[in-house]
């Protein structure tokens, strides 16, 4: 692509659809093989910064995805989530920290979520956090209680720490593209 570039030649790629598949095989259609089983949105994310101009290979693509390419669009990361144990008034828009974790992302909005007298979090599921979970610290956690935060990588378990959720497998590569400041929301699947 750099070599391209250099001869003033435009590099556009394909990106796999997920919902109706081109024929004949109906296994997507990507130019890279490794994005073959990947979202859509995580391949454009993975490709932006190195080709002009992006195509989706497949006839479609799905209303999930279409909401993440909107959001983005607004400066924010859509990460598709399972629940567990989920507590519906736990906070779906976020922020990362400015002042982020090596192995966390920490969101800025949750921290007053679990203040004394607001709602204390009880200990539970306080099991190993593997990459990709959500967690919120319970009460044993002082005055971090509330703090909702997503593993960029594989964790101990923690008393002080309650597994709510995980990140699906195909946006678990979005995680390492929120920095500091970076904005996400998680959609409960």
């Amino acid at each position: 692509n750099d070599w391209l570039h250099a001869q003033g030649i435009r590099v556009q790629a394909f990106i796999p659809g997920d919902e109706r598949l081109r024929g004949p095989l109906h296994e997507t259609l990507p130019t890279l093989e490794m994005h073959r089983h990947q979202s859509p949105f995580s391949c454009y994310i993975d490709l932006q910064a190195r080709v002009d101009r992006i195509l989706i290979g497949d006839p479609c693509i799905s209303n999930q995805t279409m909401r993440q390419f909107r959001e983005y669009d607004d400066g924010v990361i859509v990460l598709r989530a399972t629940t567990r144990n989920h507590d519906d008034s736990v906070p779906t828009s976020h922020t990362n920290r400015m002042d982020p974790g090596r192995d966390v992302i920490r969101s800025v909005e949750s921290r007053a979520y679990g203040r004394p007298g607001d709602h204390l979090i009880q200990p539970r599921d306080t099991e190993e956090r593997v990459l990709g979970s959500i967690t919120i610290d319970n009460e044993r956690y002082g005055r971090y209680a509330g703090e909702l935060q997503i593993t960029k990588r594989d964790l101990p378990a923690d008393e002080r720490v309650n597994v709510i959720g995980r990140i699906i497998e195909e946006d678990r590569s979005l995680i390492q593209q929120i920095g500091p400041g970076g904005r996400f929301q998680i959609e409960w699947v």
